[in-house]
């Protein structure tokens, strides 16, 4: 295979733009002072922003909305990017194809949970290709939300697409069976 092979490019690209977030992550840790714990709300700004303007859309309007004290550790802050890179990729690939595009990012903070909500103006995910969802992306979503023992629920209409992920703020008790 050679690299003047599309799907190749394609998956170093993608490769390389995850390193770079994971550069990224730790920029911030180290700008954030605590070295253990990433403000959610700057993380997520800075890397939707930034993947924005990569992906040349300066057509899109961004709205974010955060509730709650959104610091989080470390170990919940490179799965949780890769996981929101992957799903504004999407959206911005294959979602924002209106006159006004609008990408929606809101996080909310409880006493159990963190929820992060990414919705787009789209005209929604293809019934055909949501039963596909077997694709790497997706793989790469399912392992990390599991690994941060979340839950991701997406929601397609004509309108947009939504996708809600939630992520438990407590540490796994150490009586559960199976638990690391």
């Amino acid at each position: 295979m050679s690299l003047d092979d599309g799907e190749a490019h394609s998956a170093i690209m993608s490769a390389r733009s995850k390193v770079a977030l994971i550069a990224r992550v730790h920029q911030l840790l180290y700008q954030s002072g605590t070295h253990n714990r990433v403000d959610m709300k700057i993380a997520i700004e800075e890397i939707v922003t930034d993947l924005v303007i990569s992906a040349g859309r300066s057509d899109v309007d961004l709205e974010f909305s955060f509730l709650g004290d959104l610091m989080i550790k470390i170990s919940q802050v490179s799965p949780l990017v890769l996981v929101l890179n992957e799903i504004v990729t999407n959206s911005l690939k294959y979602g924002l194809s209106s006159k006004e595009p609008r990408l929606s990012i809101s996080a909310v903070r409880s006493s159990e949970q963190i929820t992060l909500v990414i919705s787009d103006n789209g005209a929604g995910i293809c019934p055909a290709a949501a039963e596909e969802k077997s694709g790497q992306g997706s793989e790469i979503v399912e392992g990390l939300v599991h690994q941060m023992r979340g839950e991701i629920v997406t929601q397609s209409a004509s309108t947009g697409t939504k996708v809600v992920l939630t992520i438990p703020t407590k540490p796994q008790s150490s009586n559960v069976k199976g638990a690391n």
